[in-house]
This record gives C-alpha cells, structure tokens and sequence, in this order.
C-alpha cells in the first residue's frame, strides 16, 4: 500500500508575516496541480491523505471557491482521497460546507478502512493565539474506537501531537502552544 500526503497549500491571497511574503498562497493551485499529476504519472499511491489548511481564510465566498478550486484538482487524482480539517479550513467554512466538498456526512472526526489499514481522522480544534486541543468527546470515541479496531491503525490530524524543534520558526517558535496539540 502506497500512500502520500498533501497539506497546508493554502490557496488565497497573498500572505505576508512581517512585511515579508511567507507562504505561496498565489502560487497554491499550480502547486496543487503539479502534485496530482506527479501522483498519477509517477507515485501512483493507492491513497492520498490531505492533512488541511485547503486555504487561507479571507472570507466565506472566496473560501468556498478557493477550496472548491482545490478539491476540483484532487478530483483528478488516480487514487482515493481522505481529508482531514485543518484550523484555516473551518474558519469561514462550516462542517457541512466541508461534507459537501468530500461527499461525506457525520462528522469531521471520523475513521475508515482502506488497503488494509484502520484510518482514523481526528478534528483538532485551534483557540486562536492560545492552545490546540482534542475536544474530550473525540478522546472518549478515538479510546473506544481503537479498542475495537480490526486491522492496524494510523491516526491522522493537522496539528501534530509531538514535541519538535521550534529554533528559528517564523510562526511558532515564540508560541509552541498553538502549533501542536498539548
């Protein structure tokens, strides 16, 4: 089983961090679109997983379009798709906008089995310039769900749960607790 991973390609508008451009954000789509044809013609995995941050937030019309315009290239994709919420994703957009873009339902934490392996997807949830966290209600469900699991099982979120190195982050190295879920 082949599997690649796709995240934080945050299609919007220019972003800048201290009067610098710091993220790609204009160049999102033929990024995008590089990455699904590299999958196709030479990776070939049986799966992808985007791990979230689809945009960067500007406002809900342009959200839905933008995410609508990456979803539309991943469609393209030779392989199946799993999606898990990133913090930049449910800012203007709402589960159900999300589910509509994936055609799924429930929830935005969830789990499904593909090539042999229990893929479960965790919602981590960002308060702003505070902490990231798993709700307790995820824990008690991720608990029960992996007691029962029938095959081997990976878990997937956007924020990571490790400790890293944050020396010389832009974005984290003077605030480490909202880059990872504590």
């Amino acid at each position: 089983m082949r599997f690649a991973l796709i995240s934080d390609v945050h299609f919007g508008p220019l972003a800048y961090h201290d009067g610098k451009l710091r993220k790609m954000t204009h160049q999102a789509a033929a990024l995008t679109r590089r990455f699904v044809d590299r999958m196709n013609a030479i990776e070939q995995p049986d799966l992808v997983i985007n791990l979230g941050d689809v945009i960067e937030d500007k406002s809900r019309d342009e959200d839905l379009e933008n995410y609508g315009r990456f979803v539309e290239l991943m469609r393209e994709l030779e392989a199946e798709v799993i999606h898990v919420a990133g913090n930049h994703d449910t800012i203007n957009l709402t589960e159900d906008d999300l589910h509509g873009f994936w055609k799924t339902q429930g929830s935005l934490y969830y789990a499904r089995d593909f090539g042999g392996i229990h893929w479960v997807v965790l919602r981590t949830v960002e308060i702003k310039d505070t902490a990231v966290h798993l709700p307790e209600e995820q824990l008690v469900w991720l608990e029960e769900h992996l007691a029962r699991a029938p095959t081997p099982t990976i878990v997937l979120m956007h924020h990571p749960a490790s400790d890293m190195v944050l020396e010389g982050n832009r974005w984290f190295e003077s605030q480490p607790h909202i880059c990872r879920v504590a």
